[in-house]
């Protein structure tokens, strides 16, 4: 898969659900009605920046999905700098920014793990 857009496509497509029965370590009936019930309320977001958000949600807590308000809240705050499926991919992307104190050309490559989320997506999805 070499093009944002086939990634991004990847990510609109998917379910979910999958991603959560595929990816996370404390799956439940409570916390897929969370899930849910996130989509539901942010019909006006792009299931692929949402997706995008639960990836990276799972993969920073290491796949442990936390309850609704923890994700409304990400969600919020990642609106106000993800415009785009894009944006939300080139986030997921994105090494995290330090603070350095000298100036030096930062060189971001896509890490092997969204290669490997997005592949087994689109396996699941035929």
């Amino acid at each position: 898969m070499n093009t944002i857009n086939e990634k991004v496509y990847s990510l609109a497509m998917a379910d979910p659900m999958i991603i959560l029965d595929m990816y996370c370590k404390n799956i439940d009936d409570s916390l897929k009605k969370d899930v849910v019930k996130l989509y539901q309320d942010h019909m006006e977001v792009s299931t692929a920046i949402l997706n995008a958000m639960l990836i990276f949600i799972l993969k920073y807590k290491e796949g442990y999905i936390p309850h609704y308000q923890y994700m409304a809240s990400a969600l919020k705050g990642w609106l106000k700098h993800v415009k785009t499926p894009q944006d939300a991919l080139l986030k997921l992307i994105r090494p995290k920014s330090r603070k350095r104190t000298y100036k030096k050309k930062q060189v971001v490559s896509e890490p092997d793990w969204m290669d490997d989320y997005v592949k087994s997506l689109e396996k699941m999805e035929t």
